[in-house]
């Protein structure tokens, strides 16, 4: 009989309590010591009690994650970090703390790193403080000294000139440098006579909370907002009422005009200039004091004129510099009349008689640079033109001006002027000036022309190339 061989196959093997033969299979007694059907001899193993499953078998520890102990405290492990989520879901957020500070003056500010500490996405609260380079511009007039500024001065000078417009009391710019603010500034104020309050004078405030570097720019005025919501528009109906009397003439003749105008109705402020007070904290140094109160100092004729000029469309701009003899500062303009420039300094032109009065006169109405700077000085900067056309001189126009020098021409420039108190001749050298003054003064030479007999004052211009002769009655 075979081994079954499904069993143990040592000396012997048993199923349940029963035991076989490992010779021939047959059952046999237990504690047998022969095979009652081949005889063979049965040997009792050692390990009769040891249970063939388990004989030389080793065991193997399970996996942890095969472990029912695993499996319950992660499932405690998970509920507990979800009551967790829900608690903290369920805190209530803090209010949001609103600043009460002025949107244009920030008198303490975070820093930058503290708005966003808590969030990379945070906003900059002062992002939107202020004109900045990259806000819009609104639409505007360059004048002269606008035209001269960087495209971001320009920016600059438009902003200005619209919050003026709006009689804003400060101006805020964030992030702009301050030595910009003040070049468009300084061109506004040369450009815009009709801000006739402002003295070009300002004060500022600079805050710097976080990245941002705010100037709140406040521009001096000698005229409070409320008074000029007031003045603003009597003034304008002045310039506007002046301009209108030009309308059938040529911009020759429109300049002309309003040069006379103001000297006719305005008288210098001798009182101011003598008292040593700025004359650009007054009336008297601005537009209003030539229309309003009939009584200014150079920058305020010169801003008049300005005016008037701009409002007819003649370009014309003023010019800072200074009286060559006495160094004493002075301002007049400067106007291109059909396509050539020419200096008019309408304040110099309202003369002081011998008597103390006053008389219109045109010895810097339309004259070129090299007879300004006889008696001018030009101030380094401003980037003025070379004039150097005579077409429109006064004197010229006029047939006064004598060149070259001929006695006859000079006589019948008299006689045309003989029945007039004044007598004018121009001369292009200061020597011409000098020989007909013999002739005319010296030789009575103005008694043979004109018959006049009787007592004259007479004298010279500044630059002594132009002779005056006034009939005394």
């Amino acid at each position: 009989m075979t081994n079954p061989g499904n069993r143990y196959s040592g000396p012997f093997y048993n199923e349940g309590d029963e035991m076989f033969c490992p010779n021939c299979g047959s059952q046999i007694a237990n504690a047998s010591k022969y095979c009652p059907q081949c005889g063979s001899k049965i040997e009792i193993s050692s390990q009769e009690n040891v249970l063939p499953e388990t004989r030389n078998v080793q065991r193997r520890k399970k996996p942890i994650y095969k472990r029912a102990w695993f499996w319950i405290l992660a499932v405690l492990i998970l509920i507990n970090l979800y009551r967790t989520t829900l608690k903290t879901n369920e805190s209530p957020t803090p209010p949001a703390v609103q600043s009460t500070a002025p949107t244009a003056v920030v008198s303490k500010a975070p820093q930058a790193d503290q708005i966003a500490e808590d969030s990379e996405e945070a906003e900059d609260p002062y992002t939107s403080v202020g004109y900045t380079l990259k806000d819009q511009v609104p639409d505007v007039t360059y004048g002269y000294y606008g035209k001269q500024l960087t495209s971001d001065e320009q920016r600059i000078y438009a902003w200005l000139v619209e919050d003026l417009n709006a009689l804003s009391e400060s101006i805020t710019f964030n992030n702009i440098e301050k030595t910009m603010i003040d070049r468009a500034f300084i061109a506004v104020n040369m450009d815009y006579p009709e801000y006739f309050w402002l003295t070009g004078a300002s004060r500022i405030y600079i805050t710097t909370p976080g990245n941002h570097t705010i100037i709140e720019y406040t521009p001096g005025i000698w005229m409070s907002l409320d008074d000029v919501r007031e003045k603003r528009s009597e003034v304008q109906n002045v310039c506007d009422w002046l301009v209108a009397q030009t309308k059938e003439m040529t911009d020759y003749q429109a300049a002309l005009y309003f040069h006379d105008a103001i000297v006719n109705y305005t008288t210098y402020d001798h009182a101011l200039l003598e008292s040593g007070e700025p004359t650009y904290e007054s009336a008297s140094g601005s537009a209003y004091g030539c229309f309003i109160n009939h009584l200014a100092v150079c920058s305020g004729y010169s801003r008049a004129f300005q005016w008037l000029m701009k409002e007819r469309g003649i370009d014309c701009f003023l010019i800072h510099g200074a009286n060559l003899e006495s160094g004493e500062l002075h301002e007049w303009n400067c106007a291109n009349i059909d396509g050539e420039y020419y200096y008019i300094d309408v304040t110099w032109d309202d003369s002081i008689n011998p008597d103390g009065s006053e008389s219109l006169v045109y010895d810097y109405f339309c004259i070129t640079t090299q007879e300004l700077m006889e008696t001018h000085i030009i101030d380094d900067g401003q980037g003025e033109p070379y004039c150097s056309a005579y077409t429109y001189d006064y004197y010229y126009q006029n047939g006064m001006y004598i060149y070259p020098y001929d006695y006859n021409q000079i006589a019948n420039a008299v006689s045309r002027q003989s029945s007039s108190d004044w007598c004018m001749l121009k001369f292009y050298t200061e020597d011409d000036c000098n020989q007909c003054y013999n002739e005319l003064i010296t030789n009575n030479g103005y008694s043979a022309i004109t018959g006049y007999n009787g007592y004259i004052y007479y004298g010279t211009s500044m630059n002594n190339r132009i002779l005056r002769i006034m009939k005394v009655n």
